[in-house]
């Protein structure tokens, strides 16, 4: 095309967009970039036409009744891992460069949950729950935290009511790839460690199994944001989404008790993790500093730790509050400035 002299994506030839939208799939027919084909079509054909989004209804519903209101659903696990990586393994039993689970956030959301009687500061109420775990490297020193995150993630779902070896509830995560991975990874080097019990193994694979993912929402067009850009991370739709006028009305309207948007603040004050970089590393600072110094306290770590915990949470929430916008979009409670295909 730039040989042709075509160089913008209004540009672009109809013929070169069908010749090759295959390149915009894996070969199992997995979105490889997100929201590309919409971006062109947007350019091409809905640039400047007074509509902040483009919504394919079907393609919309047909995801939220197959994987999130099927009625053999009773339970939504809104969840979000953390890790690190180091060229030297900084745990035992573990490769270079291999990514550690480090922490996690979730929320538990049961059918028919209302955020208008949920407390966010506690992480409880109105059906939904928050739990959440990470590691405590001057506890922990050089044992591997994914031996303990895995029996504490199976013992949370058990608190809040949920079978871990069932099929009613689903995980949602944002980008699955990531969580599939690190628990294939996990089941793959672990299945025969002696503090990994056949049972443990099992659990991973039942819960790695019921994953959904929220990102699909946003591929191929589906649900296409002109403030994306054509991306689709989530640092990129939660606060397009969560900071549209009609969103914001709908949830003003609906009288929470909490701030939604200071509830889904990555820039909070005192906030010092805002990002996954910076999250990934204040732990392995924190490991580091436990190997040289292993007899020395931290004052420090909790709160830095606590840090941590607080920037998780603000991800499994925010694909709560995406999730829920998507719904009500569809049931036609939230009203955007969509075309709708």
């Amino acid at each position: 095309m730039m040989e042709e002299n075509i160089l913008q994506i209004t540009d672009m030839p109809q013929q070169y967009i069908e010749q090759y939208q295959d390149e915009f799939t894996t070969s199992k027919g997995v979105p490889k970039f997100g929201n590309a084909r919409a971006q062109i079509r947007f350019q091409k054909e809905w640039k400047d036409k007074g509509f902040d989004y483009v919504i394919h209804k079907n393609m919309l519903s047909d995801i939220l009744h197959t994987d999130y209101l099927n009625d053999g659903i009773d339970y939504l696990v809104f969840f979000d891992f953390e890790s690190i990586q180091n060229p030297v393994p900084l745990v035992k039993d573990a490769h270079p460069w291999q990514q550690i689970v480090t922490q996690y956030s979730m929320h538990i959301v049961k059918k028919g949950y209302d955020l208008t009687k949920h407390d966010f500061a506690k992480g409880r109420g109105g059906g939904c729950s928050h739990y959440e775990f990470i590691g405590h490297p001057k506890e922990d020193g050089y044992k591997n935290p994914e031996f303990e995150l895995f029996k504490t993630l199976r013992k949370q779902l058990e608190d809040f009511g949920v079978d871990p070896m069932g099929n009613n509830y689903r995980v949602v995560v944002f980008n699955q790839n990531f969580e599939k991975t690190r628990m294939n990874e996990f089941v793959r080097y672990y299945v025969s460690h002696p503090e990994v019990t056949p049972d443990l193994i099992d659990f991973v694979n039942n819960f790695n199994n019921n994953v959904v993912d929220l990102l699909f929402f946003f591929t191929r067009g589906t649900f296409y944001g002109t403030n994306f850009n054509g991306r689709g991370s989530l640092k990129v739709v939660q606060p397009t989404l969560c900071e549209d006028e009609d969103v914001q009305e709908y949830y003003k309207n609906l009288g929470l008790p909490f701030d939604l948007k200071y509830s889904l603040d990555y820039h909070k004050e005192g906030a010092l993790v805002y990002n996954g970089g910076i999250c990934l590393d204040l732990y392995k600072s924190l490991l580091l500093r436990s190997h040289v110094a292993p007899t020395n306290n931290d004052p420090d770590e909790d709160e830095m730790l606590g840090q941590a915990l607080a920037y998780c949470k603000i991800d499994s929430w925010g694909t709560v509050i995406i999730y829920d916008v998507i719904k009500h979009v569809l049931d036609g409670k939230i009203k955007l400035k969509a075309k709708i295909l």
